[in-house]
């Protein structure tokens, strides 16, 4: 492969190509780059990334190296430069400039690439207690309604509803025992499959709803369907783009949009509850869905699963994963030694969620496995009930290992992950 010369132009980045914003894991700073004509993300890190982003096509390579080794304090050898612009051109994220100015690009390599990416897609999307079933492409309706939507993201609609959706959390929490109640009037009754098809349609907004705002800040939502993840069957909407929006509010925004649907919807709810005559099943049918839609933005917007509450704080410390870098920042703490991999401002945040983890996944253990032994206490005999939790925990944690393992070997075998 010939080398450009130190006062020649280099290949340039293709115009298309999309470069994100800096995220940080551990000590390293890492970037997504998507190419949009084959639907590939690639994973670059800092070094990488800055080489791609001075491939402008006005640079020589000169230029290129002086400014390399002004951020990082090195200059580029030549066999490294070689091999980075291999690496770029084998991704297809370049285009060769000729004496005349012009671009060379291989739409050859662009189509296998696709292709790859495309049954990469594919394999991913269905396993036992993991699948997707796209549907449609929103993207071209999601381009089509952001612009007329736009009063719903005016601070003159967002405070107010958020207030109004607090006060029906505050309600909802408040007489929990009097919607629980009123719920289980519908049990059997016709109303019973109204409220499934509303909680489902709510989903279905909260998953457009990521979509549209992903769509607001110049990302593409390209996929939406049903999920199937063990033991729940619900919508989502692809949003893969988030990672590449600079600004961080916009990553939060993108993963709160689908609560804030959620607590829109409680306004109506609570007024239908507040409004309709206790004890009808019109009064069951309001308290059933404020009881469980109120769950539901609650569960959304705990920090220790991986829903919206997660990927909020995610995105506002500008981690590529908090809790894999917690995990490891307790680990190196409890064993005293790889903790300098660690910058100083995000240990704090590190030990703060590690307790916050403890605190809730604590809490919610021992309220699971307390109603789960009143439950089998009342089948057989208390010695009976602790022997099958012990078995269950064991299984469990086993099921757990396995999985992890196998989804660490599967993201060692695949380091170009597919958007």
């Amino acid at each position: 492969m010939t080398v450009p010369g130190l006062h020649e132009l280099p290949p340039r980045v293709r115009a298309d190509i999309v470069l994100g914003a800096p995220l940080r894991r551990g000590d390293s700073t890492v970037h997504f780059v998507k190419d949009p004509r084959t639907g590939w993300f690639y994973q670059l890190g800092g070094r990488e990334f800055f080489l791609l982003s001075q491939l402008d096509g006005r640079q020589t390579r000169a230029e290129v190296e002086t400014a390399y080794a002004d951020r990082f304090g090195r200059r580029l050898g030549s066999a490294h430069w070689t091999a980075l612009l291999d690496m770029f051109r084998r991704r297809q994220l370049l285009v060769e400039q000729t004496e005349a100015g012009a671009v060379v690009d291989d739409d050859v390599e662009l189509v296998e690439l696709r292709d790859r990416a495309d049954q990469q897609r594919r394999s991913g999307r269905r396993r036992l207690w993991y699948a997707r079933f796209p549907i449609v492409n929103p993207d071209r309706f999601l381009r089509w309604l952001a612009p007329r939507l736009g009063w719903w993201y005016s601070p003159w609609f967002v405070v107010p509803a958020l207030v109004a959706a607090a006060v029906c959390v505050v309600l909802a929490v408040s007489r929990a025992g009097d919607l629980y109640a009123a719920s289980r009037m519908n049990i059997g009754h016709p109303l019973a499959a109204v409220s499934f098809a509303t909680t489902w349609l709510v989903i279905a907004l909260h998953e457009v709803a990521h979509g549209l705002t992903c769509r607001r800040f110049g990302g593409a939502a390209t996929e939406l369907g049903v999920l199937w993840r063990f033991p729940l069957l619900t919508p989502y909407c692809k949003t893969d783009d988030v990672v590449l929006f600079a600004r961080r509010r916009h990553r939060v925004y993108t993963a709160f949009a689908g609560v804030f649907v959620n607590l829109v919807a409680l306004v109506p709810f609570t007024v239908g509850w507040l409004l309709s005559t206790p004890g009808s099943h019109a009064h069951a049918l309001a308290g059933s869905l404020l009881l469980y839609g109120t769950l539901t933005v609650l569960l959304n917007l705990l920090p220790v699963l991986r829903l919206d509450g997660y990927f909020m704080l995610n995105h506002a410390v500008g981690m590529l994963d908090l809790r894999q870098e917690t995990y490891r920042f307790w680990t190196a703490l409890l064993r005293r030694r790889g903790l300098e991999s660690f910058r100083g401002r995000d240990r704090p945040i590190h030990v703060l969620y590690g307790l916050t983890v403890i605190l809730l996944a604590g809490t919610l253990s021992v309220a699971v496995l307390t109603a789960w032994y009143v439950n089998l206490s009342r089948w057989v005999n208390p010695p009976a009930a602790v022997t099958l939790l012990a078995a269950e925990a064991v299984g469990l944690t086993l099921l757990i290992r396995y999985l992890r393992r196998r989804r660490a070997r599967l993201a060692a075998g695949q380091p170009e992950q597919a958007g």
